[in-house]
């Protein structure tokens, strides 16, 4: 019955899912706006419940970062540990499962840098990006170097730095630890401008808490943080959303015939 259930309950968010779309951040961008960037040896992880910024609960995997260097966000709340707890949506609890796509995936062991959103209420820090949050560290056999690998550095520039390539092939942009340093040095030196549009959220309403006050303690943070909006999508006005209520509707009267001829095969 359980898994019949978590099948109904990926039924209905499906259309949610569909009518919001993203696009990735530039590195340096993702950066400025996380407020802590550590760099640690991934450690175990385990799936519990957890509370959402919209109080709502669903299943989290947690996992345990060894800190080896803070990079961003010194003497923030909870870094004054060895590890912090790095939280991703979705995975497997009390015989329920909750896939999320998009999502880091950690290997025990891994040397790695995560952006990481404000605490939880549970402590834990809220991966910023996802996916494009988490970076595996590598070292370059050739120039002895330590280098960023990841959705999240995936730039393309026209920076030409070989006589041998083509003309107006662009290449990848490498991020290297001491690029990072630099970059998290030059960001936090430089002025801060005023923004009327610093209190906006751009991210979908099913990540905001429209009735929190301004008496919460940490800015509400959501596991897509760093991830944009496409700004050409109006929720009020795109396809999207009107495809997505068509096939809410759809659904719906799936799932109650589903359900019906569940309760007539189990009476038989």
């Amino acid at each position: 019955m359980r898994p019949f259930l978590a099948l109904l309950a990926s039924l209905v968010t499906l259309p949610q899912a569909l009518a919001t779309t993203f696009m990735p951040v530039p590195f340096p961008t993702a950066v400025e706006e996380a407020p802590v960037i550590v760099r640690g040896r991934v450690g175990s992880s385990y799936a519990n419940w957890g509370e959402g910024i919209d109080k709502t609960r669903r299943i989290y995997t947690f996992t345990e970062i060894q800190i080896a260097e803070v990079l961003k966000g010194k003497g923030a709340p909870g870094l004054n540990g060895s590890s912090v707890i790095a939280r991703e949506l979705g995975g497997e609890k009390d015989g329920m499962g909750m896939q999320v796509a998009g999502v880091s995936e950690f290997k025990k062991g891994e040397d790695v840098v995560v952006t990481l959103a404000n605490p939880n209420s549970d402590g834990s820090r809220d991966v910023r990006g996802m996916m494009m949050g988490k970076y595996n560290v590598v070292r370059d056999d050739t120039d002895g170097k330590e280098y960023l690998e990841g959705p999240g550095v995936m730039e393309l520039t026209d920076d030409h730095t070989h006589a041998d390539t083509a003309p107006g092939k662009k290449l990848q942009r490498r991020w290297s630890i001491n690029d990072l340093k630099d970059l998290i040095k030059t960001q936090a030196a430089a002025p801060k401008q005023s923004d009327p549009n610093a209190n906006s959220s751009p991210f979908p309403a099913v990540s905001s808490n429209p009735s929190s006050g301004s008496g919460n303690a940490h800015p509400a943070q959501d596991p897509a943080s760093g991830l944009q909006r496409n700004p050409d999508e109006t929720p009020s006005e795109s396809p999207w959303f009107a495809g997505g209520r068509a096939v809410t509707i759809l659904i719906s009267i799936l799932l109650v015939l589903i359900v019906l001829r569940f309760l007539i095969t189990r009476k038989k």
